[in-house]
């Protein structure tokens, strides 16, 4: 078997990896949006139940918004590895063929500017899902918070959040190290 023909298998396999990638993020988020969904309507069904509402909203939901991200952000890190590889593939394969055009530009393409000064890249739709994951933590400790708060203010009942406040503090501390974790990870495969 010659040097090509190595080359060109192990292409394969790496574009069947990072298929196999995207297939895999498609379906943790798909998952996890229906989990989500679940957890929110339980919520809200068993709103008159205290404390079960309060415990779902504040650390179920965001426990499984985060889970889902850092699941998800994975899968995305394997798919640009492999694409960064297939970059130094194309660009061994290429150099094979000098007095040709080039033979494998896929990854290139992705990667290069185009003449609109856009590239292909789906950038802006997984900064939507990053932040419709952390949207959906945020809200459901924001609710949580303003029930606790409208109970606490107009039936001067005696309702403690000082637990409350301790998770708020935890989750907030979480939501920005966690925040500052995924920009890192982006800012690597930019």
């Amino acid at each position: 078997m010659d040097w090509l023909s190595v080359v060109i298998e192990e292409y394969k396999t790496l574009r069947n990896e990072s298929l196999a990638s995207m297939q895999t993020q498609q379906s943790i988020l798909r998952f996890g949006t229906a989990a989500v969904a679940v957890l929110i309507a339980t919520g809200f069904s068993l709103w008159e139940k205290s404390p079960l509402p309060e415990i779902i909203l504040l650390l179920a939901i965001p426990s499984i918004s985060y889970l889902i991200l850092t699941i998800w952000m994975g899968e995305v890190a394997r798919m640009m590895r492999a694409g960064m590889f297939l970059v130094e593939l194309e660009n061994k394969i290429n150099k094979e063929f000098n007095d040709k055009p080039k033979a494998l530009t896929w990854e290139h393409w992705l990667r290069d500017t185009q003449h609109s000064g856009k590239t292909p890249q789906l950038r802006w739709d997984y900064y939507g899902i990053i932040a419709l994951f952390f949207l959906i933590a945020l809200g459901s400790i924001v609710i949580v918070n303003c029930f606790i708060w409208k109970i606490d203010c107009t039936l001067n009942i005696s309702y403690c959040p000082l637990y409350i406040v301790v998770i708020d503090i935890f989750e907030l501390i979480f939501f920005l190290g966690f925040f500052i974790f995924i920009y890192k990870i982006g800012k690597r495969f930019e």
